[in-house]
């Protein structure tokens, strides 16, 4: 075994990684705020396994190497969903059910089921039993094809993730400081996946233009991977845990020192400013005209939302105007309305997001729901 500074390198920060991703695995979030750790903890373990296979390879160190090889090329797919559900997890973490994530990593299972194929040919080849394929010929098929191609499902996943920026950052004159904080965190953390995905395809690309015939090109891309990772541990963690953890505290101490009474009293006065003053037909509400309108603090309104209604903000308001657009739908004189146009008089400004919501809270789009109105089958609650 040799270990040169590259190796070096790569070794600790797939340490550190798999250090990060522990706790990650086993602190308990406010998802709010700080999303579902665990895909982020599954993003990092699917990193330091590529830090490892690489080494591994880089250093000599060939008594594991045989494991890398075994299921190469099947983990990485699993980065761009990471990447997406955790960004998901912010946007729309009502959404997340058992079935999408499963439908997003089916992508994973796919690629592991190819390896077992190719590693049973091989071991039918080795025990004598004839089989038409080369399994040999099958690996490096399998190789060539898989590399591209997880830089294409990445980039696919990169996509989709600034789909779930672009709809987080609309919303964001209706979200809390602490929403706003975690946008802030949301986007830098896209900002480097995207950097590390213009370097994996660029490594991709690289080969094949200049005909290289050693491995060394991979070691730039590597080093990178392994500036994200202590990128991760020193600024994105100390900002899910201390920062959260500080702004939490001060927010919990905060709703501590509200009497009961004026808790109830500012839960009525947030009921009435829906059910009877209908702020959320205005397409501009936020929560600091909530609070002129009601006068109360923007401060107490949140936490009177977040920790005594269990709601945040742009859901409580969002709940109202899903059952305005409801109640407009069921009305036989806006039959001719089209469903935009019953959402945008309903309060939403944007029809993305309107269509999002409605989903959302009624398992269905508004097309279908409209359907059984018209059919007389509304939905029962």
């Amino acid at each position: 075994m040799y270990l040169n500074f590259f190796d070096i390198i790569i070794l600790f920060g797939a340490l550190q990684g798999l250090i990060l991703s522990l706790v990650l695995f086993f602190s308990k979030p406010v998802e709010q705020t700080t999303g579902k750790n665990y895909f982020l903890a599954l993003l990092l373990l699917i990193l330091v396994y590529n830090g490892l296979e690489t080494f591994s390879w880089s250093s000599a160190f060939t008594h594991y190497h045989y494991f890398f090889n075994l299921f190469s090329n099947v983990l990485i797919y699993g980065l761009g969903p990471c990447l997406y559900l955790y960004l998901r997890s912010f946007t729309r973490p009502e959404s997340l059910t058992r079935e999408l994530i499963a439908k997003h990593f089916a992508i994973v299972a796919f690629m592991f089921l190819i390896r077992l194929i190719i590693l049973g040919i091989a071991v039918l080849n080795t025990s004598g039993t004839y089989v038409e394929l080369w399994s040999a010929d099958l690996d490096n098929l399998h190789t060539v094809v898989s590399d591209n191609l997880s830089v294409v499902i990445f980039w696919l996943y990169l996509s989709l993730s600034s789909r779930e920026i672009w709809l987080y950052q609309k919303e964001l004159d209706n979200v809390t400081p602490e929403e706003q904080e975690a946008f802030k965190w949301m986007r830098s953390l896209f900002i480097c996946m995207l950097i590390l995905g213009t370097a994996w395809a660029a490594t991709t690309i690289y080969p094949v233009v200049v005909k290289a015939t050693n491995n060394n090109y991979y070691y730039p891309i590597e080093v990178l991977q392994v500036l994200f990772i202590y990128w991760l541990g020193i600024t994105g963690f100390y900002r899910i845990k201390v920062v959260h953890v500080e702004t939490q505290s001060n927010s919990n101490a905060f709703f501590e020192s509200i009497p009961a009474d004026t808790l109830q009293e500012c839960e009525k006065a947030l009921v009435k400013a829906m059910e009877q003053d209908k702020l959320y037909l205005e397409t501009d509400l936020s929560v600091n005209k909530l609070a002129d309108h009601v006068r109360l603090s923007p401060k107490t309104i949140s936490a009177v939302l977040n920790q005594h209604m269990q709601k945040g903000f742009n859901e409580f308001v969002n709940y109202y105007r899903i059952e305005e657009v409801k109640q407009r739908m069921a009305k036989p004189e806006n039959q001719s309305l089209t469903i935009a146009g019953i959402a945008y008089d309903s309060g939403f400004n944007s029809l993305a997001t309107f269509q999002r919501v409605f989903k959302t809270f009624e398992s269905m789009t508004p097309k279908e729901y409209l359907a059984l109105v018209t059919k007389g089958e509304p939905k029962k609650a």
